[in-house]
């Protein structure tokens, strides 16, 4: 697994000096941020629900947080940031739920390629995003006692290979943006040494947002 992710990052990386060394006077900087949803959803292996009658299910976080964007030409950037990112997983049984909020800070290393010219420009970008858990909560069923810390049964990052498409739109320097992605977990968050279980978990997750960029610059 090691290799995989040091080979995503390196993939990463090449892409990102490649786009750097074929850029022109158009280079340009743009900070700001994004908000907006995760629909955090897990993948278990083996599944300890198999036969119990309890279905996992998806649970709806927040993420939010900078960004930095530096367009080495008018079509290819580099984007990262700190994104305080809500994961996790929900269940139920007989109507009963109950969930896994899992909250991590987030730095995307994303290659981002846009299209067309003029005010509204379509892109896609795809890049590993390094998470560090900042708190792990079991909300039971309502009624059936309080909140729990389980930070301890989580390891304390996560990796992810995050790819999506989106839609910018400049308003005279300025850019707002909405865009949607795809998060796949690569390895397994689960601590096992905790827990005392074989479970493989792995995050998968949906990501919708909009926000706004600034230019740090003149074009």
């Amino acid at each position: 697994m090691s290799k995989l992710l040091c080979s995503v990052s390196l993939l990463a990386f090449i892409i990102v000096f490649s786009a750097c060394s074929s850029g022109s006077a158009s280079a340009q900087p743009m900070i700001g941020g994004r908000i907006g949803i995760n629909i955090g959803n897990e993948s278990l292996d083996p599944d300890p629900t198999a036969g119990t009658g309890v279905s996992a299910g998806s649970h709806v976080g927040i993420l939010v947080g900078p960004q930095f964007d530096y367009w080495f030409s008018h079509n290819w950037a580099f984007s990262t940031g700190l994104i305080f990112d809500q994961k996790g997983i929900g269940f139920s049984e007989q109507g009963v739920s109950d969930n896994y909020v899992l909250g991590y800070l987030e730095i995307p290393l994303l290659v981002k390629q846009a299209f067309a010219t003029g005010m509204v420009r379509p892109y896609i970008f795809l890049g590993p995003s390094i998470g560090f858990l900042l708190s792990a909560t079991y909300n039971p069923p309502s009624g059936q006692g309080a909140s729990q810390d389980v930070k301890a049964s989580y390891n304390g990052a996560d990796f992810s290979l995050v790819g999506g498409a989106g839609l910018s739109i400049d308003i005279n320097g300025p850019k707002i943006f909405f865009d949607a992605a795809y998060a796949l977990g690569l390895v397994n968050i689960d601590n096992n040494q905790q827990t005392g279980d074989n479970v493989n978990i792995k995050s998968r997750d949906i990501r919708i947002a909009a926000g706004v960029m600034f230019p740090l610059t003149g074009e």
